[in-house]
């Protein structure tokens, strides 16, 4: 993904918060056959290893997830087949009436962090189960009121697993944008993000991030992405 230096994350440690805040990911593979698939994934910060900025911020990270293995995705993937994961953030359509300056196009803020890596199969039911409750028991938390846990549940939770092929991304390649009016000077970036919070839902959110890191360079340089290789 071409990344302008303008748009690249303030610091890697958003990145992980993008995939912690909306996890519901695309999953594409192309070995032997293109696939697409919407899944949960979760990432673990635990595996966390090395030192320096880069490293500590996503080295040695592990992203995990799962699908029904009743989809072609998850019957015909190779084990061990590049995989592309795209993590979509808050956004929002920015309207050409809000800039005070002329002339102007409309254009959309969002911010996306795209992650590539080999998908491996984890066919062991320990390490399905493990993906499963790990999953729910965190967007649980997250998400919901709080009020359930796997760990409940796990006879129901058994009767799942057989129907469930989990997997994880191993050597992952980071790639984020932040799309957010960063060309624009500071006053017309705030009338953006006072329009955008004037909504509601993903608009609102981008709004609110905007106003959060409204310090972000500019320059157009393409950014690096970054690995979790040390």
């Amino acid at each position: 993904m071409l990344v302008p230096r303008k748009y690249q994350a303030p610091d890697q440690s958003h990145v992980l918060q993008v995939i912690e805040d909306f996890p519901l990911a695309t999953l594409i593979t192309a070995a032997p056959d293109i696939h697409v698939s919407q899944v949960p994934i979760v990432a673990d910060r635990s595996a966390t290893r090395g030192a320096g900025a880069q490293s500590s911020a996503t080295g040695g990270v592990r992203l995990r997830g799962h699908m029904n293995r009743a989809n072609p995705h998850a019957r015909s993937a190779a084990d061990g087949a590049a995989a592309y994961l795209v993590f979509n953030g808050p956004n929002g359509y920015v309207s050409p009436s809000v800039y005070t300056t002329r002339p102007s196009a409309p254009t959309w803020n969002f911010v996306t962090v795209h992650v590539t890596g080999a998908l491996r199969w984890l066919d062991r039911p320990a390490d399905a189960r493990a993906v499963v409750t790990d999953t729910a028991d965190r967007f649980e938390q997250k998400f919901g009121p709080g009020e359930w846990r796997a760990d409940l549940h796990t006879s129901y939770i058994e009767q799942l697993l057989p129907g469930v092929r989990a997997f994880e991304l191993e050597d992952l390649r980071f790639d984020a944008m932040y799309k957010l009016s960063q060309e624009l000077a500071p006053d017309q970036r705030a009338h953006v993000a006072e329009s955008l919070k004037s909504r509601s839902g993903s608009a609102e959110e981008c709004g609110l991030l905007m106003e959060r890191l409204s310090g972000a360079n500019s320059g157009d340089v393409v950014s690096p992405p970054f690995s979790s290789v040390d």
